[in-house]
């Protein structure tokens, strides 16, 4: 039942992200600059950088596609695949999400060992639970 609501979770994600991507007017950058920005790569992000399985048993495998994947360039990979405008920004214990410059929203994270708890608002378009990675 717990991997039921992670594959729903997955699939509103996907669902949230096309359609705010097809809610959107295209503007011209007139001013040149490129928008931007995630950032897992230093800081208080770093510990997500990695992949994320929904059991400990699967992250040590390392077989199969990865819940989440955060990258060290601030984007996320749901379910193995590459989700183009779904980027983070990470804090001490807060995961803030955007698609194409606009804010999603943020959830709350723990990490403890190779255990990553995301907990608080789905409007991030991250599920909340328990997820891991491969123990070292």
């Amino acid at each position: 039942m717990k991997n039921v609501f992670k594959v729903l979770g997955i699939i509103a994600l996907v669902a949230v992200i096309g359609f705010s991507m097809a809610g959107c007017k295209n503007d011209d950058d007139s001013n040149g600059s490129s928008g931007g920005g995630g950032g897992g790569g230093g800081g208080a992000g770093s510990a997500l950088v990695g992949k994320w399985y929904s059991t400990q048993t699967a992250a040590n495998a390392g077989t199969g596609s990865a819940t989440y994947e955060f990258s060290s360039d601030g984007k996320i990979f749901v379910g193995g695949n590459s989700v183009s405008s779904l980027s983070y920004t990470a804090t001490a214990n807060t995961i803030t999400t955007t698609t194409s410059g606009v804010s999603l929203g943020t959830i709350n994270y723990k990490i403890e060992g190779t255990k990553l708890t995301l907990t608080g608002a789905a409007t991030s378009g991250l599920a909340a639970g328990d997820y891991f990675k491969k123990a070292n």
